[in-house]
């Protein structure tokens, strides 16, 4: 078994390597190596893959990791999310905590993971080296039924059935576009307007700065820029040549939207939507907490305008407005996220914190 350290400046070599073009399943996609690369808050020495490979070349198991910066009261630090750990069910037995104590010690214990299931938090307490957050609450809605997407994309033998599925679709969704218009003609805030971005203007950053003293990462317009520019999902037209990989890569939609929310002239809020086959969600809201109902609105009216069948957020102000103003959906349920954090950062950073929805790698997929 060979245990390798891959680093920024080294992504470029090692997906032009012959080890990696041989491998049947491949630890990183070309799209989210470019997008390391570009990391504004990476440096070229920052360790971002772990890889484990077989005497024949064969590969047993990787993690990844995402550089990023945290703000304390002390000052600003380097730190890693980890960003994908997959392990072979067979090549990779007992590598699994091996590759995850090592990757903590490539970045000296500042390191964060998200998104755990209870087999990962299993394996991360053995390591005594994180405390676990209060879960976090979220909600997930369905906005519009899709039926014929879902069990498409799920069960591939239903296509028999595909004109009758689409044909519910069409029914129940004329029934929730109706309420939704409605809805959003009872709430239609006068002086509000949506205007979409391509990048971040000086007067949004200046707003973006104003109100994100908070959180633990504190985006600025070049790691926007980034986020947009590096995307690691691609559609699958674009897709190229098959590739075997445990992760995300290929989706039919995929699409960042940015766009700045003034109301009676004035900015009050500045929103980051991502929408993946007609599932949005919200990575980075900011908002002016004395106006922030229009902003929230106008979060809504998007998902209405643009057709979006689904929503996920877990930021309880956006959740609070959806539920006290009886937003329309076909359903809704609760969702659940668990942060592990590092002893070292927990030192580092006494103070508490506020993370967007979007901070690790989420906002990529």
């Amino acid at each position: 078994m060979t245990i390798q350290e891959i680093t920024v400046r080294d992504l470029p070599a090692f997906v032009e390597s012959s080890l990696y073009r041989a491998s049947d399943v491949k630890p990183v996609t070309p799209e989210r190596a470019l997008s390391q690369i570009h990391n504004p808050r990476a440096k070229p020495g920052d360790v971002v893959l772990i890889v484990a490979y077989t005497d024949e070349g064969r590969l047993a198991g990787f993690i990844g990791m995402l550089p990023d910066t945290g703000n304390s009261a002390d000052g600003q630090y380097h730190f890693a999310w980890n960003s994908g750990w997959w392990i072979d069910p067979e090549l990779g037995r007992g590598i699994a905590l091996k590759l995850l104590y090592k990757s903590i010690q490539s970045w000296k214990g500042f390191y964060l993971i998200t998104d755990l299931t209870p087999h990962t938090r299993s394996i991360i307490e053995l390591t005594g080296l994180f405390s676990f957050t209060q879960p976090l609450e979220g909600l997930r809605l369905q906005i519009l039924s899709d039926f014929s997407g879902k069990l498409m994309r799920k069960c591939r033998f239903l296509v028999i059935f595909r004109s009758l599925f689409v044909l519910t679709d069409k029914t129940i969704n004329a029934i929730l576009r109706c309420r939704l218009s409605n809805w959003m003609r009872r709430n239609e805030s006068p002086g509000l307007t949506v205007e979409f971005m391509q990048s971040i203007n000086s007067d949004c950053l200046d707003f973006i700065e104003r109100h994100n003293t908070g959180e633990l990462c504190r985006r600025s317009k070049s790691e926007f820029e980034w986020i947009i520019s590096y995307p690691w999902l691609v559609s699958d037209k674009s897709a190229g040549p098959a590739m075997k990989y445990p992760f995300s890569r290929e989706c039919e939609v995929f699409e960042n939207i940015l766009a700045k929310i003034m109301y009676n002239g004035k900015i009050t809020g500045v929103v980051f939507l991502t929408n993946r086959n007609g599932l949005f969600r919200i990575p980075y809201v900011y908002a002016d907490s004395s106006q922030s109902n229009p902003v929230f609105f106008a979060v809504c009216k998007m998902l209405i305008e643009k057709n979006a069948s689904g929503f996920c957020t877990f930021r309880r102000d956006i959740t609070e407005y959806i539920e006290k103003n009886a937003f329309p959906c076909f359903y809704k349920k609760c969702i659940i996220k668990e942060l592990a954090i590092s002893k070292a950062i927990i030192q580092k950073q006494p103070e508490k914190y506020f993370l967007q929805d979007g901070d690790g790698d989420v906002v990529f997929t």
